[in-house]
C-alpha cells in the first residue's frame, strides 16, 4: 500500500529528479533505487499541482530556453500502467521537449508522448525531490 506523499514506482521518481538536478546544472548522477531489496518507494518532496497540459506546455514555452518542470503523469483507472509516471518537460530553443530517462525518451512531440502514456491529468511541480523512502 501507498503510504501518503510518496510514490510506488519503479525508479521514475528517481530518474525524474535526475534529469531535474542534471537540467538545474548539478553534475549528472544515477538514479536513487535500491538494489539491496529491490524496495523503490520515493518519498516525495515539493507540491505538485493539478494544471491542464495546454497550461503547462504553455508556462514551459513562455519560460524560455533552458527552463523545466517535473510533471507526474496520473493515468485513468482503466490503464493496465502504474498510477502515475514522473517525467520533465524542458523548453530547448522555444520548443517544448519531454525528457523521460526513465522511458529513454527525449521527443518533441508531447501530445503523442502523452497519448502512449494515457495520461488523463497531469501535476506540475516548482520543485521537486525524490528519495528513498524507509521501509
Amino acid at each position: 500500500m501507498q503510504r501518503p506523499g510518496t510514490a510506488l514506482d519503479p525508479t521514475c521518481p528517481a530518474t525524474a529528479d535526475a534529469v531535474d538536478d542534471y537540467l538545474r546544472g548539478e553534475d549528472l548522477r544515477r538514479a536513487e533505487v535500491d538494489e539491496v531489496f529491490g524496495h523503490n518507494e520515493y518519498a516525495i518532496a515539493g507540491r505538485g499541482r493539478r494544471r491542464q497540459l495546454s497550461a503547462i506546455i504553455g508556462r514551459v514555452r513562455s519560460a524560455g530556453h533552458g527552463h523545466h518542470f517535473v510533471i507526474r503523469g496520473i493515468r485513468g483507472s482503466g490503464s493496465s500502467m502504474a498510477a502515475t509516471h514522473y517525467f520533465v518537460l524542458a523548453n530547448m530553443r522555444g520548443g517544448v521537449y519531454v525528457v523521460d530517462a526513465y522511458t529513454r525518451e527525449i521527443n518533441s512531440d508531447v501530445q503523442g508522448y502523452v497519448r502512449r502514456q494515457e495520461f488523463v491529468s497531469y501535476d506540475l511541480f516548482g520543485a521537486f525531490e525524490a528519495s528513498l523512502a524507509s521501509p
